[in-house]
This record gives C-alpha cells, structure tokens and sequence, in this order.
C-alpha cells in the first residue's frame, strides 16, 4: 500500500513538473521551469507540514495550490500567457475554443487525478534539520526574487494579481459611471465633432454605392504577407484596391473589436451598448438599408450583442450548429447581397466570419498536407473570400459595389501561432498586431496607403470618407486619408480599458506608453467610457 502511495505521490508531482517543462519547451521561457520547481517544492513541504498538524486544512491548501497551479500552467500551455482579465471577462466565448477538446481533455483528466492524490505528512523534526531547513529558506529566496523579477513568470502570482485586477476593475468601473454625473456637458462638448472631414476626393462613379463589410475572425496581416501564401485572394485584392498598411487593432477581443470600430470608440464590458452615433446610423440617415448577418445564430449572447447595434435587419440561418462555417458563411453573403441589389435603394451589409478562430481546424480547404491547423483555417477562408469575389469581379452588374474587408482583432498569439510563424516573425504584444485593412471596386485605380501606425478606431471615418458621407459623431478616431494630419493620438493607441493596458503603435512597431502619454490618454478614454454610460442612462 504504502508503495502505491509513494508511486501516486510521484505522479502527482511529476505531472505537474511535464506542465512546466512543456511550456517552458513551447514558448523558450527556461524560468519557468525553475518555478514550476521550486513552487511545487514549497507547496509539498509547507501542506504536508500542515497535514502533520491538522490533516484536513492540509490537504485543503494544497488542493488549493495545485488547483491554481495547475490552471494557470495548462492555460498557458494554450495560450501562451497565464490566465489574464481579458480571458476572464470573454468567458462567455469560451465554445470558441472547443477546436482542441479532446486534447484538452488529456491534460484535465490527469490533471484532476493527480489533484486527488493524498499528500505525505511531513513530521515536525524535519525543521529541526539544519540542512532541510535551509533548503526551505533557499527556495522562499527565489520565490521572493521570481516574484519581484517584474516577469510574472509565478503562477500563483499570477492569480493573486489576476483576483486583486478583478477587484480593482469593478472599483474602477464604479468611478468611470460616478463621473459622468457631474461632467456630462463638458464631456459633451469633449467629444463631439460636427464633421468627419472630407480628405479624399470621391473615387466612385455612382452615389451611395452599395457596400459589404467583411470582419474576419482574428487575422493579422503577417499571414497575408507570409511568403508561404497562406492567403493569396486577399494579397490580390489587397493590390487591386484601396490598401492600408501599418495598421493596427486599437482593442481585444471580438465583442469590443466589433463595436469599437462601428461606433469609434471604446467601452469597458464586452456588452457595453454604445448609443452614440455609429456607422451604420450615419449609413440609414443617407438612405442606406443597413443589414447585418449573423453567423452565431445559436449563440444567444452574441445574438443579443449584436441586436443593439440598431441595424435596420439581422439576417440568419437555420442551421442548427452554433456558428456558419466559412463556406456557409459567404454562401450566405452572396445570397443577400444579391438579393439586396435587387431593391433599388442602397445596401449596407455586414459580416462577421467565424471559421478562423483559434484552435478551430473544421476546414474544408486544406493547406499543404493539412497538418497544421492554423494554415488550414486560414486557407480555407481566404478560398472562399476568393470564390465571392469572383462572383463581382468583372461584371458590369456591380460596378458599384463596394467591399471593405478588414478584422475584428488580430491573431491572437497562441501555440499554434509561435509555432507558425516564430522566430522569423515576433510579436511586441500578444493581442495586438497590424491587420488588414482594403476597401475594393471594380473601377477604382489601387492605391496603398500608410496608415503610420494608426488603428481601428479610424475605421469607421475612414470609409465614411471614402463614401463622401459626412455627419455629426462622437468618434475618436479620424479618417486614415487625412494622412495623420490630425495629430491625434488616440488612434494609435492599443487599450484595454478595464486593465488600463494600453500600447503605442507606429509604423516601426509597439512600445509601452511613457508616463506623459498615460497622464494623457488615460483621462480621455476613462473620460469616453463615462460619457457613454450617461449617455444611454439618458436615452433609456
């Protein structure tokens, strides 16, 4: 008996070091190892202390301690980090990363074994070893060095810090509403702007052209760009149209990436309503029918978040799955653009498509061997952005149609990414990147433009530009055609408002903001967020 014990204490701890080693292998962090190590070390020495006292709060923490070990180090095998606000506050999209269930699988089942394993006793008299007892102190050593090393490399660091932000997050939102309250006007008159500016002469033949825009799920411009062509229809069109370079996302994840760039702006919960003016009111008040489609019918969250976007209809299928793959996605697309062009009356259309998330490898167009999941998904949407183009190309019919294709966020910088595109390619933040951005037409002559690191808060002035539609708003960026003549510098600042993580973005690449820039930007955007909470107080 006491042999199967010793071998089961064995496995539970190993386990926990293969964690660790694993990550460490993946993502080259060698004091992660280390950790695992000596924190592992501590939590067997200190409960099986404990255990020799009082045997149920023994057991206790260390059922505590492994439980947070062991879901910080299994998320980060994942997804490159450990638990953070952000993957906290979009639990609600977690089905979005069922793609790698069954190995998902293979680490929770041990991992939930290896938590019930009893823990030895350790007898008092072991601290009465001189030796022992400094091998204790030498491991507390390094955990306080690992702890103040400013490298979150500890993840039971990482929990008290992630528990003590969940805190702060709440107090924080507390005093953005309070705020508005007394500064309304003011902020009012902070943000509002009468014109959006006319800085590009009108490229179109027709007036009011009719308009499709394409998010993509998570797609950083580095995989069009790869010599691989992974992407070849968008690097085609990204030729044959208005191109965007040196563009950034200005926020995380999809909820906010979505909204932010229809309204211009930022909220500080995913499901936030902004009632400012947006995009798609600008486009109804110049005669547009704005439609918007909805690729997650089955997902009951994101359908109530998309239906207070205000569009004049939301269109769906009956298909039974959760999401619309790629291919249904676009099939789905073309049908209502056609049908819509049939109408008379201009057309606003978007869409948001799915297939690309991460960990998703449901494709039916493969790249290569189709061994790498990441390839495939992207592959397979870049066929079918190809197959609808095609279907407008060329043809006289929709001379005037116009798309806009661009993302929500970028490519989130998982395992699967690092191992793609690492060491050739690095990334300065793990949810921040430059993204596409082309707006296409039949007729127009292409053009790229720099967009010298400005982001997707200038999305929404930027096509309106383009369009030659102008209107009062409330946006905090400007159009990209302005050639940042503005000298704005929201629009190229990356945030996480309830984090208060913000990024500077350029054309050379991210830097964190100096203590200026924060004292600047902060306010603003805290100022934003409270203008938006006592704006829809007053119009609900």
């Amino acid at each position: 008996m006491k042999n199967k014990l010793f071998i089961a204490q064995i496995f539970k701890y190993v386990f926990f070091l293969i964690l660790f080693l694993q990550v460490t292998y993946i993502y080259t962090k060698p004091i992660l190892i280390l950790v695992g190590f000596v924190e592992l070390a501590l939590v067997l020495l200190a409960s099986g202390y404990i255990i020799s006292r009082n045997k149920l709060l023994g057991h206790l923490i260390n059922f505590i301690l492994l439980l947070i070990i062991g879901i910080e180090i299994i998320v980060y095998r994942f997804a490159g980090n450990y638990v953070s606000l952000i993957m906290v506050t979009n639990l609600e999209s977690i089905q979005g990363v069922s793609g790698k269930t069954i190995l998902y699988l293979l680490y929770i089942i041990p991992f939930i074994v290896a938590l019930c394993i009893p823990t030895p006793k350790i007898e008092g008299r072991f601290y009465k070893s001189f030796s022992k007892c400094g091998l204790v102190c030498v491991l507390l050593f390094t955990e306080f060095v690992v702890w103040n090393s400013g490298g979150n490399a500890s993840p039971i660091e990482n929990s008290i810090l992630l528990f003590r932000n969940i805190y702060a997050r709440q107090e924080r939102y507390n005093k953005i509403a309070q705020s508005g309250n007394s500064d309304f006007g003011m902020l009012d008159s902070m943000f509002y702007k009468d014109t959006i500016g006319n800085y590009i002469s009108f490229p179109l033949q027709k007036q009011n052209p009719d308009v499709v825009l394409i998010f993509t799920e998570g797609l950083s411009q580095n995989i069009i760009d790869d010599e691989r062509k992974i992407m070849p229809n968008v690097r085609m069109y990204e030729d044959r149209s208005f191109n965007f370079i040196n563009y950034y996302n200005h926020t995380a994840a999809t909820y906010r990436g979505l909204i932010g760039q229809l309204y211009s702006g930022h909220q500080y919960n995913n499901n936030d309503e902004n009632t400012l003016i947006s995009l798609q009111k600008i486009m109804h008040d110049n005669g547009y029918q704005t439609t918007l489609i909805n690729t997650e019918p089955n997902n009951q969250d994101f359908t109530n978040y998309l239906s207070a976007f205000d569009f004049d209809k939301i269109v769906t299928s009956n298909n039974t799955d959760t999401w619309l793959r790629d291919d249904e996605a676009y099939e789905l697309l073309e049908n209502e653009v056609k049908e819509c062009y049939e109408n008379g009356k201009p057309d606003f259309i978007v869409i948001y498509t799915f297939g690309t998330h991460a960990t998703f490898d449901e494709s039916n167009v493969k790249y290569g061997d189709g061994k790498n999941s990441l390839l495939n998904r992207f592959a397979n949407a870049d066929y079918y952005f190809g197959e609808f183009m095609r279907n407008f190309e060329n043809n006289d019919k929709y001379n005037d149609l116009v798309i806009v294709f661009t993302t929500d966020h970028c490519t989130y910088e998982d395992e699967d990414f690092i191992r793609t595109f690492e060491p050739s390619y690095t990334r300065e933040d793990y949810f921040c990147d430059r993204i596409p951005l082309l707006i296409w037409n039949n007729k127009i002559e292409a053009q790229e433009i720099n967009a010298e690191g400005r982001n997707s808060l200038c999305f929404a002035p930027t096509l309106l530009d383009f369009l030659d539609i102008d209107g009062d708003n409330y946006f905090l960026g400007d159009s990209l055609f302005s050639n940042n003549d503005v000298n704005n510098l929201i629009d190229k600042v990356y945030a996480i408002p309830d984090e208060e993580r913000y990024r500077i973005t350029s054309e050379s690449g991210i830097s964190e903001l100096d203590e200026a820039e924060f004292n600047i930007v902060n306010p603003i955007i805290k100022g934003y967020l409270s203008y938006t909470i006592k704006a829809k107080e007053i119009v609900y």
